[in-house]
């Protein structure tokens, strides 16, 4: 409707200004023009090639034989320039007059000189040097001013002043173009150009994950309007409760100094540490074949020790996702066979039940890992890798090395991208890349970096064009932060990177790195540089240099490793070196910490203390720095707090934390460890919603009366206060231990009662009720069918029941059941309320 309005508006405004211009110089000229002003508006606005027919350039009278647009014209023998008949006027263009003692030129545009008739031929190009092609002509009749006058019924000949929109029209504007005469000061509009259609890119701009929902917002790339939509929670899993094992024993192994590379590259990472949802901490290491996953408690003492089989050879790496955990797996492949699995991306659940895998195969490869590292990152239900491998013969009969990336959709591990070929920098490819690193900042796009010493040769950052969320990784812009001197291909380039971050506007980078003018060698001091680097731009870096050991001195620094702390502190940590009597750097077990903002600014002075580094990546603990070490030993902790004091802690193997018993002292016996309700158990009692039916009793069979319904969503409100003391029931008293939470349930239009004044205390409580409780008490939010056989539409728990299962809190009681008349139990009770309330 809009467009067609604009159209109309178009077509009246081209007849205006046709006759107002005097092209009808007769009756039958002004009745061709009323004949033909609707198809030359049409034209006008429909054809958006370089050059349409121009609304007052004459009268239209199409396109002829020839292909050209065809005009008519009568014009005054004034010598005053006359518009061309091509829309727009700024491009390229010829002209041939055919009768020059009628009509003359001014550059593209032409006059009257004295009555007669002439055309004129106009031939266009977009470039200056041609080649031109006709595309319209002119039929002039040039009269004398007094004809003119007399044909047109003017008092005088305009003279135009022309204002045209370069610009043209955009999504939030139209485009007008205008002339006016210079004598009377009349204005005409001579083209309109309706508004563009906005062109909406979209991006995640939070992403989901299995607790939250996430935003995606689509933006107009030519006016910058834009909107967004809710992105739906992503699957997931969670975290059984820890029930300590006081036989478990932490496993041995040796980590310590494995951050720093082999000769001139890194390898795989074999250890790490992540935070559990509980705050308790998660080892995973290889060791010897197998991968070890041991869980301590926030103070490092040990708690439990388990350990999952390698699937194939070569350990690649592991990544504590948010609703799942990846171990990375690989083999070689010395026949180069397409269909030989490489990689294998083995999905665990939080608590590593194995669930699914992802399998590359071929993929170009015959050593996966080989002479570099593998890390991850996680945006919206993408897990991004990055990796290296040795590659397939290649022309010269060798096997090169370079990057890996692979791209896997988490909920049914599908590889949905991956580059493995010989490529190009703009796809993110680096040859040969000896250490692989990859984060998504805080605008949602996907980075990584590699330490190349042939195509780059240099520590070099890419920033993906799509954004993070995305199943393809799309072209990069990259920018080389550090380049290393050298010959193409030499491997060692006298440098080591150790660790990449984000804040808010820059990327952060680490190395050590010797002096690089082609004197250092193997043994040659290094110290430690920071690279900041404006995410807008990557080619511009700013060096910040963290140390001055002297070249020739005795004292040098290994590979960098860099902390996030919070939005604006990042900890840059190093180990000392000192050269022993063979000339040969070794860490002297003192470490050198720093803190830097996300401009690179030193906050404070650098601090050392008696502590080792190792692959462990450093993780965030409340505020605080925490890593581990092994050294044919058991895992020792350290942790470096936001006011620099370095700690460490020995892992101890005894805890307070008895089997069978939760973490708030009660020992329930009748709850199995691995009991579907043990999580919302804990829950509800850490909480304070329910103490358990005694000291060591959960029951979680039995039956759950209409009270303790109330009070346990009382208490998981918070026990606020009743607004009124009035009591609607004859049957509960105000020394009942649910009094408080049967007024809060009223006022909050929870229940109503049993009765015009009962509530039933006593009574048990049905699944029916016991949903219904809970969507009162979230607002009775609008939700679409049950999907249960039991549960008619028209059931007062309906909407409930439907709520209840398109949020995950119930999936009915099996066979397409909702049994909204059973009994709803203690433990049904408490894993309804847990999951309505996680």
């Amino acid at each position: 409707m809009r467009r067609q309005k604009n159209l109309q508006r178009a077509a009246s405004v081209t007849l205006s200004a046709l006759l107002l211009a005097g092209a009808a110089a007769s009756p039958a000229l002004a009745a061709n023009v009323r004949a033909r002003h609707d198809l030359t508006a049409a034209l006008t606005l429909a054809n958006d090639s370089l050059y349409r027919p121009s609304s007052i350039g004459g009268t239209y009278l199409g396109v002829n034989d020839d292909g050209l647009y065809e005009f008519e014209v009568t014009i005054p023998a004034d010598f005053q320039s006359q518009p061309t008949p091509l829309e727009p006027d700024h491009y390229y263009l010829q002209h041939e007059i055919s009768n020059p003692e009628v009509l003359g030129s001014r550059a593209q545009y032409y006059y009257g000189i004295r009555p007669g008739k002439s055309d004129i031929t106009y031939s266009v190009s977009e470039s200056s040097d041609g080649p031109f092609t006709p595309k319209a002509i002119v039929h002039v009749t040039v009269v004398s001013k007094e004809d003119y006058l007399a044909l047109t019924g003017l008092d005088h000949i305009h003279k135009w002043y022309y204002s045209y929109d370069s610009d043209g029209p955009t999504c939030i504007k139209e485009s007008v173009s205008s002339r006016k005469c210079m004598t009377c000061g009349e204005n005409q509009i001579i083209e309109v150009r309706p508004k563009l259609e906005h062109q909406y890119e979209s991006r995640v701009t939070t992403p989901a994950t299995a607790t939250k929902s996430g935003v995606r917002t689509y933006t107009c790339s030519l006016c910058g309007d834009s909107y967004t939509e809710t992105i739906q929670k992503i699957g997931g899993t969670t975290e059984s409760v820890i029930v300590k094992d006081p036989n478990a024993k932490a496993a041995v192994s040796s980590n310590q100094g494995e951050q720093n590379y082999s000769w001139y590259a890194s390898k795989p990472v074999t250890s790490y540490l992540y935070e559990r949802q509980d705050g308790n901490l998660t080892r995973v290491e290889c060791i010897e074949g197998k991968v070890v996953v041991e869980n301590y408690d926030s103070s490092f003492q040990l708690l439990t020790s388990d350990s999952v089989p390698m699937e194939l050879e070569l350990f690649g790496g592991f990544y504590a996702g948010e609703g799942y955990n990846f171990l990375i797996f690989g083999q070689q492949n010395p026949e180069e066979s397409q269909s030989k699995e490489v990689v294998r991306v083995v999905k665990y659940s939080k608590d590593w039940k194995r669930l699914d895998a992802s399998s590359l195969k071929g993929a170009n490869t015959t050593i996966p890992f080989r002479a570099g590292s593998l890390r991850c990152a996680e945006y919206n239900g993408m897990l991004y890798i990055t990796t290296s491998h040795q590659m397939f013969k290649s022309k010269d009969r060798l096997n090169h090395q370079s990057n890996l990336l692979i791209g896997i959709r988490e909920s049914d591990m599908a590889i949905t991208d991956s580059r493995y070929d010989v490529l190009y920098a703009a796809t993110g490819y680096v040859s040969h890349s000896f250490n692989q690193f990859i984060l998504v900042d805080e605008s949602g796009r996907l980075v990584t970096m590699d330490h190349g010493d042939a195509y780059p040769r240099s520590a070099v950052l890419f920033q993906y064009k799509n954004p993070a969320g995305s199943e393809k990784f799309g072209t990069a812009s990259y920018g080389e932060v550090m380049t290393f001197y050298g010959a193409i291909g030499e491997n060692y380039t006298n440098a080591a990177l150790g660790g990449l971050a984000a804040s808010g506007r820059n990327y952060l980078s680490v190395m050590n790195t010797a002096v690089q003018n082609g004197s250092a060698n193997s043994k040659s001091v290094r110290n430690v540089v920071l690279y900041v680097t404006g995410q807008s731009d990557l080619n511009s870096t700013k060096t910040v240099q963290l140390t001055n050991y002297s070249a020739g001195g005795t004292t040098s620094a290994s590979v960098p490793q860099l902390v996030k702390l919070s939005e604006d502190r990042f900890l840059v940590l190093w180990e000392i070196n000192t050269m022993d009597q063979y000339g040969n750097f070794e860490a002297d077990g003192t470490i050198c910490y720093v803190i830097v903002d996300g401009s690179g600014k030193q906050i404070g002075q650098a601090q050392s203390g008696k502590a080792r580094l190792s692959d462990c990546q450093p993780i965030t603990v409340d505020g605080k720095a925490v890593w581990y070490v092994t050294s044919n030993s058991a895992p020792k902790f350290y942790e470096i707090n936001q006011n620099g004091s370095l700690t460490a802690y020995s892992a101890a193997s005894s805890g307070t934390q008895q089997l069978g018993q939760s973490a708030s002292g009660l020992d329930f016996k009748d709850v199995p460890a691995n009991a579907y309700y043990l999580d919302a158990v804990k829950w509800a009692v850490d909480q304070n919603i329910t103490g358990g039916t005694s000291a060591n009793t959960f029951s979680p069979n039995a039956s759950c009366t209409r009270a303790q319904m109330v009070t346990f969503l009382w208490r998981a409100a918070g026990s606020p206060a009743p607004k009124s003391t009035t009591n609607p029931f004859k049957d509960i008293s105000s020394t009942d231990y649910f009094y408080n939470a049967v007024l809060w349930a009223v006022e909050q239009g929870i229940t109503s009662g049993t009765g015009a004044d009962t509530f039933s205390p006593g009574a048990t409580v049905t699944r029916g009720q016991t949903v219904t409780f809970l969507h009162r008490a979230a607002g009775s939010p609008l939700a679409g069918s049950s999907g249960f056989n039991d549960v008619s539409d028209g059931a007062y728990y309906a909407k409930a029941v439907a709520w209840a299962n398109e949020n995950g809190i119930t999936s009915g009681t099996g066979s397409n059941k909702f049994s909204p008349g059973a009994d709803c139990t203690r433990s049904q009770i408490v894993t309804l309320l847990y999951r309505a309330n996680n």
